[in-house]
């Protein structure tokens, strides 16, 4: 009778043991433009110790939770509108229930090669973005021009006309970062065509996506809408 109650006691701390090593990881997706839920559903693969254990497609969803997981270092690859990325996410003893947004807009600019027009503005030089939207039922043009004179920088839009300030600055560097790699993916039925002139050179890029909006985006960074 003794080493039967012990057997269960044994099994009992085994399952306490058991329990307490086995976590959950909640994945919400973000479009963090908006602070509202993403409609792209990506893709994950969660790994460990550089096994794949989980690979999942969200279709619909806009979230998914990951249960059982042992204590450790994992890594999660997943897509945004500008392509892949990895986080990492450590699971411990006081981190062991885990609420992780993913901004499908995340872009790790300092990482691009790519120098803005705008950083390559001499004094009293400007540069032009022209903006051209197609769908099925509609056109539209508009056009932003920015000049620097001496270390600040004027933008005119339409009938508005505007010292820019520093984050105004960094969303236009952001604008044509995000812009080049775009252009490079997606396709719709809705398509918008940005001319950047600057010395009289045209450079093209057509975004065939529908869930960027980039310039919609940086209209309101700019206080443009």
């Amino acid at each position: 009778m003794k080493n039967l109650v012990f057997i269960f006691f044994l099994l009992f701390v085994y399952s306490l043991s058991f329990a307490q090593t086995k976590n959950s990881l909640y994945i919400n997706v973000k479009d963090c433009r908006t602070k509202k839920q993403s409609y792209v559903s990506p893709n994950f693969s969660l790994y460990k110790d550089n096994v794949l254990i989980r690979k999942v497609n969200l279709k619909n969803q806009n979230s998914r939770i990951f249960t059982d997981l042992e204590y450790g270092e994992y890594k999660l690859e997943y897509y945004t509108l500008f392509g892949s990325e990895t986080l990492t996410i450590n699971i411990s003893k006081n981190n062991n229930n885990q609420v992780i947004d993913l901004c499908i807009d995340y872009l790790d600019y300092a990482a691009q090669n790519h120098k803005p027009i705008i950083d390559k503005l001499k004094n009293e030089e400007s540069y032009s973005i022209l903006v051209e939207s197609s769908g099925c039922f509609y056109n539209n043009e508009e056009k932003i021009i920015i000049t620097k004179k001496g270390n600040a920088y004027y933008l005119k839009y339409k009938k508005r006309k505007k010292k820019l300030k520093e984050k105004e600055l960094i969303a236009i560097r952001h604008f044509e970062i995000e812009m080049i790699i775009i252009s490079q993916i997606y396709f719709c039925t809705t398509v918008d065509t940005y001319i950047l002139t600057y010395n009289n050179e045209e450079t093209v890029f057509i975004d065939r996506g529908c869930e960027w909006k980039g310039f919609y985006y940086l209209k309101q960074e700019l206080n443009l809408e």
